[in-house]
């Protein structure tokens, strides 16, 4: 398609096809469920408002002004050379991030078999027919080994061009992840200005994912725009002015307003607060051990005066360096978030790719960590048990 790459077109329209690769909101029993209208929602003659009042946009703006901030890191775990090597031998083994089943793409987790931690996502694009099948087949979770090429792509994820794709295990779960937003939402819209939540920079800043409430959109962005969109990080809260893109047998695509300069607005900058010392409160989050995460991880959900809501992921505020107490520490931690869990079962809900208790009030002080423009939560770092709390309200 002409008006944007065959790289952004795989993202844009995986992440809006079928939600998984970016996460899809289940209901209390694992359904999917249609995202509703925002409380703040103005229609009139084309044009939907899907934002607050400045004075309420204030209210969103926690880390830093743009003026702040410092240069976009974008994190590479690995080493092409030695990607490149893996693809044309025997092959990358990993886990199946998200599928995307309309275009037959899917995005792939490759981990690192000594360090947890060192891990990085690639956008799989098929070689031929058989490949793609293959692709539009496999499920979250699903570990695969897949051969193929690295293809030349901006400074967002990797993409590998798929010669050989084989399923190692299946993954099973109880859990439907099939996630679609409610269109009716843009029925008559030509234009909207929404306030959003960064989800994913795509091939260096022509495209976006973004997150208002439970919609995810897919967003090209016009080329008077993407000096700032190429410098956004993930969680970044934006202000936006999109027009409509509708096509027969495709979702709902936006593009920002080339007429209005300033269609893009960064209101908070989530890079603003790295090494920020903080007392958060918010709801008890729970991330189930998976292929993608070896043990239960706990986080708490921070949401501002209007609704968008950030998750900080606990974490020991000791280096690896000293691994005995690295390990000690987010252990104490754990427990402690997981008998908080434990004891208040009845009134868990699940997330879209995570469970939350909003009865369960999380207090905690520590150091917020943000390094990558990629990273997927901002970590809490935590240097001792006693600077976690927990409360239990209506």
């Amino acid at each position: 398609m002409a008006y944007f790459s065959a790289v952004s077109h795989i993202l844009l329209m995986g992440c809006f096809s079928l939600l998984v690769a970016c996460g899809g909101k289940m209901g209390a029993a694992g359904d999917s469920v249609a995202s509703g209208s925002s409380a703040s929602s103005e229609l009139s003659e084309g044009y939907l408002r899907l934002a607050p009042s400045i004075a309420m946009i204030d209210k969103s703006r926690f880390c830093a002004a743009p003026a702040a901030l410092g240069t976009r890191v974008v994190s590479f775990r690995f080493e092409r050379d030695f990607l490149q090597q893996q693809l044309l031998g025997e092959g990358l083994v990993g886990t199946v991030h998200g599928v995307m089943s309309i275009n037959q793409q899917a995005v792939f987790t490759y981990r690192s078999d000594t360090n947890f931690f060192d891990a990085e996502e690639l956008s799989l694009v098929p070689n031929d027919g058989q490949v793609a099948g293959a692709l539009a087949s496999v499920g979250r979770h699903d570990r695969i080994r897949i051969q193929g090429n690295l293809l030349q792509t901006g400074d967002g994820p990797r993409h590998v061009l798929v010669e050989a794709l084989e399923v190692l295990e299946p993954y099973a779960t109880r859990y439907d992840y099939n996630y679609r937003v409610d269109e009716t939402l843009f029925e008559g819209v030509d234009r909207a200005k929404i306030l959003a939540q960064v989800h994913a920079i795509v091939d260096g800043g022509k495209g976006l994912v973004l997150e208002h409430e439970d919609m995810v959109l897919p967003v090209i962005v016009d080329a008077s725009h993407q000096a700032l969109s190429a410098a956004l990080y993930r969680n970044d809260i934006v202000l936006i002015d999109v027009s409509i893109i509708r096509a027969d047998n495709r979702p709902l695509h936006f593009r920002t307003d080339a007429a209005v300069v300033d269609a893009l607005q960064r209101v908070d900058a989530m890079v603003g607060c790295h090494n920020r010392e903080v007392v958060l409160q918010g709801a008890l989050v729970r991330f189930a051990a998976s292929p993608a995460i070896s043990r239960d991880v706990y986080a708490v959900k921070v949401s501002d005066a209007n609704g968008i809501a950030r998750i900080y992921t606990l974490f020991p505020g000791i280096g690896f360096e000293d691994p005995a107490a690295f390990n000690a520490l987010f252990s104490a931690l754990s427990e402690k978030a997981q008998a908080a869990w434990q004891a208040n079962l009845a009134t868990a809900v699940a997330g879209r790719n995570y469970f939350v208790n909003p009865v369960v009030q999380v207090n905690v002080a520590g150091r917020i960590n943000v390094t990558t423009a990629n990273q997927a939560n901002p970590q809490l770092y935590v240097d001792n048990v006693e600077q976690l709390e927990f409360s239990v309200g209506e």
